[in-house]
């Protein structure tokens, strides 16, 4: 298996060895071997010796934690905003939008970690979660659209 690309996630709710830990529990109990995996770096020929070995080699994890579940920093919101009108894209503050802000903000400080990369990002869903935000986007949506909300049932 040479060449294989790394997995990048963010755990925006427990810490980075949560996540290590149960993606090796779901794989031992899904029966995964990987005696039989192997990658060839520089010619050498490297083998893996337990699940959790593989799963560490090819999965970086990182913290995205924050302030914690679905409690959003000004610069979150902010960030999600700006990426929803820059690219017609809606992401929710508890999942996808802290995710790729916490992930945007390790390319930023880390450049050369993933110069000449290929990135995908998986999004998820759950822009539910903006419902529970609305107060909070509101203010900062009329500084970046005219667009305004209409009270169709009189309520204010």
């Amino acid at each position: 298996m040479p060449g294989l690309p790394k997995i990048h996630a963010v755990g925006v709710c427990d810490d980075p060895d949560y996540f290590y830990d149960t993606i090796t529990t779901i794989a031992k109990e899904m029966g995964i071997d990987v005696s039989s995996f192997y990658e060839f770096p520089e010619g050498k020929i490297k083998s893996y010796t337990s699940i959790e070995d593989f799963v560490r080699n090819h999965l970086i994890v990182h913290q995205g934690k924050g302030q914690g579940y679905a409690s959003s920093t000004a610069e979150e919101l902010d960030f999600i905003i700006q990426f929803a009108v820059e690219t017609g894209i809606c992401l929710d503050p508890v999942y996808s939008g802290k995710a790729l802000y916490q992930f945007m903000k390790d390319i930023e400080e880390n450049p050369d970690s993933y110069r000449d990369s290929r990135i995908v990002f998986w999004h998820t869903g759950g822009s539910l979660g903006n419902f529970e935000k609305i107060e909070a986007l509101r203010a900062k949506l009329r500084s970046v659209s005219p667009v305004k909300r209409l009270d169709v049932y009189g309520r204010k």
